[in-house]
Parts: C-alpha cells; sequence; structure tokens
C-alpha cells in the first residue's frame, strides 16, 4: 500500500469502530494533517458531523453533546495549538464525569525535535486530566491493524465508563505525506480490505466493535445498602439534597425516592425538579437560608445528598454550620463533591440504581412532621414573597428575568445556564413547573465554551433549547454563533447585557469600589445586535418584563434560533436582588 492508502485506511478503521461503539456524532475542525480522519467520517453516511472551525468551541460543544446523551462525541483536530485548544473542554468534562475523546492529528516522529512546522510534543497534552490515552504508530509503520483497533476500543471504553468514572480520552495519530490518495483513488473500507487486509474480514463482516460489549453495571454493595437504611431509619431530622441530575430516568427516581423519604427536600436548578409542586420540595431554599434564625433552627441530624455537585454557596456553609452526624453522597461516578468535609459515607453508583434500590427498603412515608412542616411553610412563604417581588410593575432586573423565563418554560423545555450569574439567579428566584431538562458547565464552573456547548447539548436531546447566558460569558464564545446557525434544533439564546462581570459586586471584592469596575467588572459598553447579523440569526432587544415575556413566546413559536438580548440596568439588579432577600428573610423569621 501507498502511505495514502495506508493513511486513509487507518483512519477508516478508526471509524468504523467507534461507530460501532456507539458514535453517532463527530466534530471536525478543518485541518489538514487530520484530513485521513476527516474523509473517513465524510464517506460514513451513518454518522452526523458538524464542522467547526474552533477548536475551543468545538470541545465544549462534545461536552454539551456529552450531558445531553451519555456518549462521547469525538472532535478531531489538526496537531499543534488546534489540539491544545481542546484543553478547557477537556478540564470541563474531566471535573464533571463526561465521555469526551479527542482525536489529535500529528506530525510523525522524525518531524518532531527539528523545529518542524506546526508540531509539538502531544504525548501528555493533556497532563492528569484524561482517563486514558493512546499514542498510535504511522499508518505506514510495521503495526498490525488488530492492534488499532483494539486501542482504539480500548480508549474509547475508559472513557465511557473507566474504573472510577467516566471522562476524556485521547487517540493521539500520526501521519506521514502525502496525506490522502488523489480524489479518484479513495477506495471504500470493504475494498480495500478484501484486497490488502484479509485477516480483518470476520471483523468487518460482523456488528460488533472488536474490543466487545462494556462492563455492565455495578450493582448496589449490600453492606452499603444496609448502612444507609439504617441511618435513615433513626433519623428524625432527615434532609435530602438532590444535586445535578443527567437523564429522564435519573429524575424520575429521584423523585420517587423523595416522595417515599418525606423529607425536606432541596432541589437544585440543575437536578430540573425544582418546579416539582408538592409540600416536601422547599423552594427558594437559597433566600431562605439566608436567615440565621431558621438556619439555625432548623439544622439536620442526616443529609442524603444525590446527584451531582448543587449551585448555592448558602446551602454549602449551612451544612459546614449544622455539621450533621451523618451526610450520605451518591453522586453517580466515583466523584467526590465535599468542600467543607462533611461527607461521612460516600458511594459511587448509578443514581436510578441508588434511588430504586433504597426507596424499595425505606417504604413510604406520607405523614408530614413538625420537621418538615417548618421546612414547607418557609418554602411557601418564600415562594409568595418572590412572586409579589417579581410582579409585572417591577422594573427589568436579573432575578425579575429569571423568574420570568422559568414561568414560560414547559415541562418539554430544556435549559442550558451559564455560569457565574445566571445558574444563581435562576437557583434563587426561578418558578419551574413540573420536571425539566436542565444542564449547566458545572465541573470546571468556567464561562467558556458555554454557546457551544448549549448547541452539543441540543444536538444529543434532539430538541430545542433555551439558553440563558451574561454578556461577558456571551462575548467569550462569539466564534460559537457559527454553530448555532447551523443547528438542526433551533436555540433561543437569552443575553443578560448588564454592562460587565456584575457577580463581583457580591463578592469581598466590591468593597474595593476604586479597582472594582476596571480590573473586575470590566464594563465593554457592546451589544450583539449586528454581531447576530452577521451570522445571520434572528436578534431582538428588549427592556422591559412584558416585552420579554413577548419575544421569548414568538421566538418559541418561530422555531428559528434567536438571540434575545436583555437589556438591564446594574445598580436596579444590586438593589432588587437585595430587596428580595431581605423580604424572604423577614417572612420567613415572621413565620
Amino acid at each position: 500500500m501507498t502511505v495514502a492508502e495506508a493513511n486513509l485506511l487507518r483512519a477508516q478503521l478508526m471509524i468504523e469502530e467507534l461507530r460501532r461503539r456507539g458514535t453517532g456524532h463527530v466534530v471536525i475542525c478543518p485541518g489538514s494533517r487530520s484530513s485521513p480522519l476527516a474523509i473517513a467520517v465524510a464517506m460514513d453516511k451513518r454518522i452526523r458531523s458538524v464542522v467547526h472551525y474552533d477548536e475551543r468551541g468545538a470541545g465544549f460543544f462534545a461536552v454539551g453533546y456529552a450531558r445531553a446523551t451519555g456518549k462521547p462525541a469525538p472532535v478531531i483536530t489538526t496537531s499543534g495549538t488546534a489540539a491544545a485548544n481542546l484543553l478547557p473542554a477537556i478540564v470541563e468534562a474531566s471535573m464533571d464525569n463526561l465521555p469526551l475523546l479527542a482525536i489529535t492529528a500529528d506530525r510523525p516522529p522524525e518531524l518532531h525535535g527539528c523545529g518542524a512546522n506546526q508540531t509539538i510534543d502531544q504525548s501528555q497534552l493533556y497532563g492528569n486530566h484524561i482517563r486514558a490515552q493512546a499514542l498510535l504508530p504511522c499508518p505506514d509503520d510495521p503495526v498490525g491493524a488488530i492492534s488499532v483497533l483494539s486501542a482504539v476500543s480500548d480508549v474509547y471504553a475508559r472513557a465511557l465508563r473507566s474504573s472510577s468514572s467516566p471522562g476524556p480520552a485521547h487517540l493521539n495519530c500520526p501521519f506521514r505525506e502525502p496525506l490522502v490518495p488523489p480524489a479518484g483513488d479513495i477506495r471504500s473500507l470493504d475494498e480495500t480490505i478484501s484486497e490488502h487486509q484479509p485477516e480483518l474480514t470476520d471483523w468487518y463482516c460482523s456488528v460488533k466493535p472488536y474490543g466487545g460489549e462494556p462492563a455492565p453495571t455495578r450493582p448496589l454493595e449490600p453492606t452499603v445498602l444496609k448502612s444507609t437504611i439504617e441511618i435513615i431509619r433513626q433519623t428524625n431530622r432527615g434532609l435530602l439534597i438532590i444535586g445535578y441530575l443527567r437523564t429522564d430516568h435519573e429524575r424520575r427516581t429521584a423523585l420517587e425516592l423523595s416522595r417515599n423519604l418525606n423529607w425536606p427536600t432541596l432541589a437544585d436548578i440543575t437536578s430540573g425538579l425544582s418546579g416539582i409542586p408538592e409540600p416536601h420540595m422547599v423552594r427558594h431554599y437559597d433566600l431562605i437560608l439566608a436567615s440565621v434564625d431558621f438556619a439555625d433552627s432548623h439544622a439536620p441530624d442526616t443529609v442524603l445528598h444525590i446527584g451531582g455537585r448543587f449551585t448555592s454557596k448558602r446551602l454549602l456553609q449551612f451544612i459546614e454550620r449544622s455539621q450533621p452526624a451523618h451526610y450520605i453522597f451518591n453522586a453517580g461516578h466515583d466523584v467526590i463533591f465535599d468542600p467543607v468535609r462533611a461527607v461521612t459515607l460516600r458511594t459511587g453508583h448509578e443514581t436510578s440504581v441508588f434511588c430504586r434500590s433504597l426507596g424499595e427498603h425505606t417504604g413510604q412515608s406520607s405523614a408530614n412532621t413538625p420537621w418538615l412542616d417548618g421546612w414547607s411553610r418557609a418554602g411557601s412563604e418564600a415562594a409568595r414573597t418572590v412572586a409579589q417581588g417579581c410582579s409585572e410593575d417591577q422594573p427589568l432586573t436579573e432575578p425579575s428575568l429569571a423568574r420570568a423565563l422559568s414561568e414560560r418554560l414547559g415541562t418539554d423545555a430544556a435549559l442550558f445556564l451559564a455560569s457565574s450569574l445566571p445558574i444563581r439567579d435562576m437557583d434563587m428566584f426561578a418558578s419551574l413547573r413540573g420536571t425539566v431538562s436542565v444542564a449547566a458547565n458545572r465541573g470546571a464552573s468556567g464561562i467558556d465554551g458555554t454557546i457551544a456547548s448549549a448547541c452539543g447539548y441540543a444536538a444529543g436531546l434532539g430538541q430545542p433549547v433555551v439558553l440563558l447566558i451574561g454578556d461577558q460569558s456571551c462575548l467569550h464564545d462569539l466564534n460559537s454563533l457559527a454553530l448555532v446557525r447551523q443547528s438542526r434544533q433551533p436555540l433561543v439564546i437569552v443575553v443578560i447585557n448588564n454592562n460587565g462581570g456584575r457577580i463581583f459586586e457580591l463578592l469581598p471584592i466590591a468593597e474595593h469600589r476604586e479597582l472594582l469596575d476596571r480590573f473586575f467588572v470590566a464594563p465593554h459598553g457592546f451589544t450583539i445586535g449586528r454581531i447576530a447579523e452577521m451570522f445571520g440569526l434572528q436578534y431582538e432587544s428588549v427592556r422591559t418584563l412584558g416585552k420579554f415575556r413577548k419575544t421569548l413566546d414568538r421566538a418559541g413559536r418561530s422555531q428559528q434560533s434567536t438571540i434575545i438580548e436583555v437589556m438591564v440596568d446594574p445598580a436596579h439588579g444590586l438593589e432588587h436582588r437585595s430587596q428580595l432577600l431581605q423580604a424572604v428573610q423577614a417572612a420567613v423569621e415572621t413565620d
């Protein structure tokens, strides 16, 4: 075989093995050295491909896709800094246990260490943030194809379910020139195998991946189950915390468990369950816990935490002060979320398995207790206070926007939340109705790649998505508006333009007024109407709650991707947030 033919065959074998492993979506970043891989994807009509010129955005698209599907969407890049630009997305995937597969093209060994163009050391490019990597030989080296199939299969499997948790993995693929055959000489995989690789015939005629099927779900250990049940039965003041949930199945089983326990339940906005209208689901708990009197008189003796991390810093502080005798945490994977060192029993079982098993053994408690009634009354008072404070006649602020957006979302909606203030405001002030699919990049909680992740989330879900994002995060990821334009599923992007990073006004640095604006808030004075026009996207600017509601409804009906820029006076937002917090505190303490 010629070098070009060997390159293409290697790429075709890799893509075929990945397809058999479950790959249905591939993200391609244009580049020369990765040409064999791009052509192999283009030749396989069973795989959808997204092409994006920005590797950072491409990586975050894969992050969003993994959030929606639990599967990796391989990202193909050329060599050099193109591959390095995947690092932020790889860090996010690693921190939040999301499968992601980076496939990076590389120069051959003889071009390393001699100053060859676009050549860097890619062998440890992603450091400790990956679960596995394979540094493949050049396709024309005398290494059997079976060993390559084995490496690809193993790396994919370890990204999907490693011994500890899912996460990113790396396939590094050097190619010598000429990279691909002439257009007229490109042949299908079955033609090439029959002529040059007959030992692969049995594999090719099979429908199974070379590495076999993935390992089954780990069952719940009887000792863990027994210990947890014993603690629950002895609990008088139990508190259920539901963090980030990934699937509808997780949400259903978590909700069933909460009903069985009948404990006060604090459901994070990313659980998708915060809008369940039942007495044990405590709304606006972050605002409630601002009352020191309430927090001190409602310390739990047992906390059961299921799902991933939660948003509320006040809840974390409440746990630290309460020092519950038992804090049981099941994240769904072997992940640690214990910043205040309160966890006493940590398990790593799949959330749905853990919830279902626990629910079957704890029975159903329908009787309300004074403990539950206290939390329930506080939640009702907080909900009434927030509703009054965010009514139609109030100015348009970040809290009232969060409230209005949440009230407009149906149970069939999908919501993606940017880090910084958007997710915090939704967690504090939203009033969702029923179960909603909600996601956010809270592994490393960065603001980068948010638009791209929302696009990947929409692609993975196969349904429209509403993205709530701040102006700084939007400006950080403008390139990904190109992904919005080509998205099969429409996105409604609600941009809160309060002219800078207003979260710093809520942090201790706000005391340093002479430094705050220039070095932290960083006001920019930009609006994005013309940027939306450049990318061919629908755009509207709104300044009142009434217009926002009408514009959001119209955007949803249009079935076209739309940017709604919400112009907010930052001074009004800061004051309104403080007023709502004080009003809820007063209502809870009076009650």
